[in-house]
């Protein structure tokens, strides 16, 4: 096996639900403050991948909401601002971005803030530890 294909292997099995939540929100986050920024600019070509971008990490989101827990409160709100995200990137109004941005904003700090508390419960079994498929 390829050394570092194995270190990289290795390295995921030590992430926990809550690092990779964090990840994909952060790039989220990322992918909408740059959309900002080019309607800002009035650069709409650019706008057109960065629309992609965003649209990928937020399916990425939903992809990973189990549907067993879809009709549970939380995973159905999530679901729900995911499409709104994904609807107000559709245009290239600057006001639609930003409230995207807030949104996607708003839930990464509600995470941020329950990090701490998400790992201790993956560590200690209460929470399934995060399923790795290498592909």
């Amino acid at each position: 096996m390829n050394p570092q294909l194995k270190y990289k292997q290795a390295q995921s099995f030590s992430w926990t639900r809550i690092d990779m939540l964090l990840l994909i929100y952060e790039k989220a986050v990322h992918h909408l403050t740059d959309g900002v920024h080019l309607i800002e600019k009035g650069d709409t070509k650019s706008l057109i991948l960065k629309r992609l971008s965003v649209q990928r990490v937020v399916l990425m989101i939903m992809e990973g909401i189990d549907p067993q827990f879809e009709e549970s409160e939380i995973p159905r709100q999530i679901l729900r601002i995911c499409r709104y995200v994904i609807e107000r990137t559709e245009s290239d109004s600057l006001d639609d971005w930003r409230s995207a941005l807030n949104v996607i904003q708003t839930i990464r700090e509600g995470f941020q803030a329950v990090q701490d508390d998400a790992r201790a419960a993956e560590y200690s079994g209460l929470v399934p530890a995060l399923d790795v498929v290498s592909r």
